[in-house]
């Protein structure tokens, strides 16, 4: 198709070259006005029509429009900001971490410490506290990404209250009881569950809104 379209361009251009007493303003105006009856009339020459989609209504009909391109919304740049916020809580808890393998004398690669001592456990806590926020920062800095495009005030302010939920796990946890994690984990997890399923409604008012 796009060959096609190369053709018939240069066709164009030599056959209005070739034409008297056609000036240059002349000329573009005349290649221009062939150019869209060629790209809206021919099926040739699919790549020069605007793309369709059928959009289903309630009652069962359809309609097609063009499609429009994501239009990113002035307040995009808090949603960034809320994922700069969480990376800075991440690296901060890389921090923490870091003291705790001093503190402790637990060695690099070794992940976790071993045995069932208090400092183990103390270690072990910090670590996997630091790990699962690690797991699950990726799931939220997309979900804040997608639904900002649509809710980015939203998406904003519930991505700082997932990096704060975070924090509050973090502490609780690296106090070497794991059950002190409980109350940031909550936080968190209704946070999360808030991202996912306001990025599932960014989609569908998108698409059928």
């Amino acid at each position: 198709a796009k060959l096609r379209h190369i053709v018939y361009l240069t066709s164009m251009l030599l056959s209005l070259a070739t034409k008297p007493g056609l000036g240059p303003q002349a000329a573009r105006k005349t290649l221009v006005s062939n150019h869209s009856k060629r790209a809206s009339s021919s099926p040739r020459f699919p790549c020069l029509r605007s793309p369709t989609r059928r959009h289903p209504h309630p009652d069962g009909s359809s309609s097609s429009h063009v499609t429009q391109a994501v239009v990113i919304p002035n307040e995009y740049g808090l949603v960034l900001g809320s994922v700069s916020v969480t990376c800075i809580v991440l690296y901060w808890m890389s921090f923490q971490v870091a003291f705790a393998r001093k503190k402790f004398n637990v060695q690099y690669p070794r992940l976790y410490a071993e045995g069932d001592s208090e400092d183990a456990q103390r270690f072990n806590c910090v670590q996997r506290g630091h790990q699962n926020s690690l797991e699950l920062a990726p799931q939220a800095f997309v979900c804040q990404l997608l639904m900002g495009l649509k809710f980015p005030i939203a998406a904003a302010v519930l991505g700082v209250a997932w990096a704060i939920g975070r924090i509050i796990y973090f502490k609780g946890y690296a106090t070497g009881e794991p059950s002190g994690r409980i109350q940031g984990g909550i936080v968190a997890g209704l946070v999360w569950i808030a991202l996912v399923l306001g990025t599932g409604y960014a989609g569908f008012s998108m698409y059928f809104l």
